[in-house]
């Protein structure tokens, strides 16, 4: 005699094979969804670190040469005023030695 086996097997139905096939493309769909998003993320997040780095990076370069600008007029004007003085001594002593040789001729 044959064994009789404890369980006999089921026989599905199409409805029931559709349905597990039907979740496992959604399954699917959804890692891949997922995955194709977390990419978009990803450059998303990078485009804009990168952007944001190089605003500061403007913004850095517009300090230092405002730094730079700031740092320049103190020496600048310095030299300047000197140089007012030097040539309003000059100017004076122009004027005395004219002065000096018109009142001498008398």
């Amino acid at each position: 005699m044959s064994a009789i086996p404890d369980k006999l097997p089921v026989r599905k139905s199409n409805k029931d094979i559709f349905s597990r096939y039907l979740l496992i493309q959604l399954k699917t769909s959804h890692i891949m969804s997922n995955g194709s998003s977390n990419d978009l993320a990803g450059a998303i997040s990078g485009l804009v670190d990168t952007v944001a780095k190089l605003g500061q990076q403007q913004i850095e370069v517009l300090n230092n040469g405002l730094k730079t600008v700031s740092d320049m007029v103190g020496p600048l004007g310095k030299t300047m005023t000197d140089m007012m003085g030097n040539m309003a001594n000059t100017l004076n002593q122009v004027l005395q030695n004219v002065s000096s040789n018109i009142g001498g001729s008398k």
